[in-house]
């Protein structure tokens, strides 16, 4: 069951990050270089953007296999 939570979360996040990268033109690897390095300002669209960013790789990584998180 909380598999099914954990992936329904990210097809949500999936969708937003896919939404962020249509209206602002570019990948969401590009947005965090340049939010990252201070280029994009601090305008609320660019926290949410990385908000969904970091809870997407957070869900992909709860989701990997049990083995892959003792090995690292």
């Amino acid at each position: 069951m909380k598999r099914e939570a954990l992936e329904f979360g990210l097809s949500r996040y999936k969708e937003r990050l896919t939404a962020l990268e249509r209206r602002y033109g570019m990948t969401s690897e590009d947005f965090a270089v340049k939010f990252n390095t201070g280029e994009l300002g601090d305008d609320a669209d660019w926290f949410e953007w990385q908000y969904v960013l970091d809870a997407c790789h957070e869900t992909l990584r709860q989701l990997q296999p049990t083995e892959r998180k003792q090995r690292a």
